[in-house]
């Protein structure tokens, strides 16, 4: 297994109640690279977000064996910035 796999993503989706939307990440270790595109959908309730996604990766190269497909991913959101509200 190679443990030198550096991994870059942008990440678009809706994080409200229903989570919902797409990943791009982009992997690469000395000699390979192979980017994914990954749908995920979940549900967030306050501050934390749980979150299924499965990658399909663009090649089948032996960088590929090494990636998972699904991921379960647990987040805790913590604001940095609150936006006072209009009177």
């Amino acid at each position: 297994m190679n443990k030198n796999i550096y991994s870059y993503e942008a990440e678009f989706g809706m994080y409200s109640g229903p989570v919902l939307g797409f990943n791009y990440n982009y992997n690469v270790t000395s000699s390979n690279k192979i980017s994914a595109f990954k749908p995920f959908v979940g549900i967030a309730i306050a501050n934390i977000q749980i979150l299924y996604g499965y990658s399909f990766y663009s090649s089948k190269q032996d960088l590929n064996k090494d990636l998972r497909h699904n991921r379960i991913t647990i987040r805790l959101i913590l604001p940095v910035l609150k936006l006072a509200k209009g009177k």
